[in-house]
């Protein structure tokens, strides 16, 4: 749960919790040890109650004996509470092991039907090599639920491991690579440790013969300590030693008291143990921060979606504001335009007399008289022009016209138009002579005149006197 230093100044109170028990243990100041048992109904409804009036119970006593108001304690967890696995992960630190192994608790755990806590062993001298860890889940619900109930009973919850982990503590601290066999209520755990740290984990069933076990142990490199009762420790030494194997107990120092059932074997460990192996806490120490992180992470990814959205609103209605400048300015222009042309509406008398009929038959015959004759133009220049000429281009200005064309004599060309009453004609542009292949010479030139003007012609007499 937390980070602790190399030693501790004062015993803590150790707590083995199984589906139907709890055992405290504490050492009191003279060395004597305070065992009791509280029995837990995990189908009733006041499991939690039971759970806060033992640990209530222990913190008391232990404060009334050390005279201390800081009471740790340190919590043991027994299946089917927590779950112990051998995992294979990538190659990360432990602190990215334990995120992944939140993130897929699934994937790697059988009981994990809801948010889980998780433990992971980091062996020594191999942080981060993707070797094959040992991991342990068990209940958010729970864990949390256990640090609620012992604040509630005036105490600071400390670590919180598996069992099989405070039935090593010392035997690991003190040797190298060796083996724990552990006797639980339905299987035998062969836990392999290096050093602090577990390595592996192998289960066999107790109907068994063991003779897989004991092949398990012969192919271990160090010694086997043994962590049972007495009626289960000889039967199982007696049966190893018969194939050869030697076995000696872990704790050959255990008071009555502490042997008599697993989980006071765990409590008596978690609360006689003075040192903590690493600097993260006992071996397989269960912790919420990994999930917690994952929680921050997943809400810090929400917020980013979020803040993505508002950016991609506010974008969308940049986009709708750019759009609409750009719909304004068009409407700014065609009405820029209209003005410019209401003048010559209004010379054509079209939009003041819109709804006079007589008026616009009037406007109009005045537009044709004032109007220049485009089509008679090109007919004059069609028949004025020589026969070698051929025009390029026409623009029309007004009432200037502007001619390129091509010819082999341009000069003849320029008396052509003159004779067609083409009036202020001159030359845009040098003529320039060019030569074909085939030895011809042509001139090329650009006029520009002004058109004849047509003779005006007199309105009918009905147009004139504006009668119908």
């Amino acid at each position: 749960m937390r980070a602790s230093s190399p030693t501790v100044r004062a015993p803590v109170v150790g707590v083995a919790l199984s589906a139907s028990q709890m055992v405290t243990t504490w050492t009191a100041p003279n060395g004597t040890l305070d065992t009791r048992e509280v029995p837990i109904d995990t189908t009733g409804g006041d499991v939690w109650v039971s759970l806060r009036d033992g640990l209530r119970a222990a913190i008391d006593g232990w404060r009334t004996a050390w005279r201390d108001g800081a009471c740790t304690v340190r919590i043991a967890l027994l299946p089917p509470l927590v779950e112990v696995r051998t995992v294979s992960l990538p190659p990360v630190s432990t602190q990215d092991a334990q995120r992944l192994l939140v993130r897929a608790a699934a994937r790697h755990f059988l009981s994990a039907t809801e948010p889980v806590a998780v433990g992971v062993s980091t062996p020594v001298g191999v942080e981060g090599d993707g070797v094959t860890r040992v991991a342990a889940a068990t209940s958010m619900r729970l864990l949390r639920a256990l640090r609620e109930a012992v604040t509630t009973a005036g105490g600071t919850l400390g670590d919180v491991v598996p069992a099989l982990a405070a039935w090593s503590l010392g035997e690991a601290a003190q040797r190298g690579p060796h083996g724990v066999i552990e006797v639980g209520e339905h299987l035998v755990e062969l836990v392999t440790w290096q050093y602090a740290a577990p390595i592996a984990v192998r289960r066999f069933a107790r109907a068994d013969d063991l003779s897989a076990l004991r092949e398990a142990c012969a192919s271990l490199d160090g010694p086997v300590a043994l962590v049972a009762t007495d009626a289960e420790g000889s039967l199982i030494t007696s049966a190893l030693a018969q194939r050869g194997l030697s076995i000696t107990p872990a704790h050959p120092d255990a008071p009555a008291q502490a042997t008599s059932s697993a989980a006071a074997r765990a409590a008596w460990r978690l609360a006689t143990v003075p040192w903590i192996p690493n600097a993260e806490g006992l071996p397989l120490t269960l912790s919420d921060r990994a999930h917690d992180a994952s929680s921050r992470s997943a809400a810090l990814s929400r917020t980013s979606r979020g803040r993505v959205l508002v950016a991609t609103g506010l974008l969308l209605l940049a986009a709708a504001g750019v759009y609409r400048v750009g719909i304004v300015r068009e409407l700014q222009a065609v009405r820029a335009e209209r003005a410019a042309m209401a003048p010559a509406l209004d010379s054509l008398g079209l939009r003041a007399r819109a709804n006079d009929p007589l008026a616009v038959e009037r406007a109009v015959h005045a537009a044709a008289r004032t109007a220049v004759p485009w089509a008679r133009i090109m007919a004059t220049l069609g028949v004025t022009l020589p026969r070698d000429a051929h025009l390029l281009g026409v623009r029309a200005m007004g009432d200037t016209i502007e001619l390129d064309g091509a010819a082999r004599d341009a000069g003849a060309v320029f008396a052509a138009l003159e004779q067609a009453r083409f009036t202020e004609l001159s030359a845009a542009a040098p003529v320039r002579r060019e030569r074909s292949a085939n030895g011809d010479v042509t001139e090329r030139f650009t006029f520009r005149a002004r058109v004849p003007q047509r003779r005006a012609r007199t309105p009918s007499p009905r147009v004139a006197e504006g009668t119908p």
